[in-house]
């Protein structure tokens, strides 16, 4: 499901020091431009199920009255909404928690340069689990897609790879929430 170019972008895009923060107006016009209109309300519904983070600064443009802040989004974010809209088009879906590996990716990947915090990596997933759990997925077609996640986003030295994938697995096939799989205690020996 990933765009290799978008990606290749994102890599590239990232290193350029002279970003800037981008307004929510900004990112809808970029995905315009792109042929892929967004509502506002698509916008917050992205923050609010992990694809996309909070902003990270306001403006002020008025003092005067119905005059509010402008939020705007860190240049790692637009990356990451760039890289997203790039895949909306290239793999349309009807939900958007296919996506959610793309802020997954980055936070495992870029890790704080992402500016991908813990807490929107926990919105995407969670958003991921609840997607294939209505949508009754089988066992099967979960662990599929699981290994190809850990797969695509796992260094080649990894350990532990098929405890995080049965982890995934069952956290996706049962009705145990993120909070509760992330609250385990560490695997010691093999044993929990």
């Amino acid at each position: 499901m990933f765009n290799l170019e978008a990606i290749h972008q994102s890599i590239v895009h990232q290193g350029d020091a002279r970003l800037r923060a981008y307004s929510q107006e900004e990112m809808l016009a970029y995905a315009r431009v792109r042929g892929c209109p967004l509502s506002a309300w698509t916008f917050r519904d992205w923050i609010k199920i992990g694809l996309l983070g909070a902003a990270k600064a306001h403006t002020w443009p008025g003092r005067g009255h119905g005059s509010g802040s402008v939020a705007r989004w860190s240049p790692q974010q637009f990356v990451l909404f760039e890289l997203l809209v790039a895949q909306r088009q290239a793999f349309p879906c009807e939900s958007n928690a296919p996506y959610c590996n793309l802020p997954v990716w980055r936070w495992l990947y870029w890790g704080d340069q992402s500016d991908v915090g813990l807490e929107q990596v926990k919105r995407a997933l969670r958003t991921w689990q609840h997607w294939y759990q209505k949508n009754s997925q089988k066992k099967r077609s979960v662990r599929k897609h699981v290994r190809e996640l850990v797969s695509m986003t796992a260094s080649r030295h990894a350990i532990g790879t098929r405890a995080l994938i049965n982890d995934l697995t069952d956290m996706a096939t049962t009705e145990e929430s993120l909070d509760e799989a992330t609250g385990r205690t560490p695997l010691i020996g093999g044993r929990t």
